[in-house]
């Protein structure tokens, strides 16, 4: 995953009332690259867009949430699931948390803060793994060049005697 600057959201909706007020509220808190579908199959089939969020409803069309969330995972287990669902029923959020959601969040007037705060932290997550993936890179290198000039000076010094 690259670094997490601006991340691509996928929003997943049926309503589509609901659906165009969050991606305009994305946009208002300067998250500008989204994408709207109003099927889980949608989503499903532009998974290759390689979204780093997808925000998803429970009640949909076709799919239900959780069907959608364990292809997501199965696709690309790195890809974070944020459940905004109306469905309050405990064992729907359980099962999403089950499957890897990143967390289930019930549709009430706090819902967009709540959603704004998890893709910060998504956001500060990736960036985090991302200077971590770095420093691993880094300490291989040196480490490679620590094992390459070692073997540089026993080669010399077996030249030289």
């Amino acid at each position: 995953m690259s670094e997490i600057t601006n991340p691509k959201i996928f929003i997943v909706e049926d309503n589509p009332t609901y659906l165009n007020l969050l991606n305009l509220s994305l946009h208002e808190n300067n998250y500008d690259d989204t994408e709207m579908y109003s099927s889980g199959e949608e989503c499903l089939s532009n998974l290759h867009k390689d979204p780093d969020i997808v925000i998803l409803d429970y009640q949909l069309g076709g799919m239900n949430g959780l069907d959608v969330l364990n292809t997501i995972k199965k696709v690309n287990p790195k890809i974070q699931v944020i459940f905004l669902s109306a469905q309050e029923t405990l064992e729907v959020a359980i099962k999403s948390l089950k499957l890897k959601a990143y967390d289930y969040i019930i549709k009430d007037e706090h819902a967009f803060d709540k959603l704004f705060e998890l893709i910060a932290k998504i956001t500060r997550q990736g960036n985090l793994r991302e200077e971590e993936d770095k420093l691993k890179k880094l300490k291989t290198i040196f480490f490679i060049s620590l094992l390459v000039l070692a073997v540089l000076t026993i080669i010399i010094n077996k030249l030289l005697y």
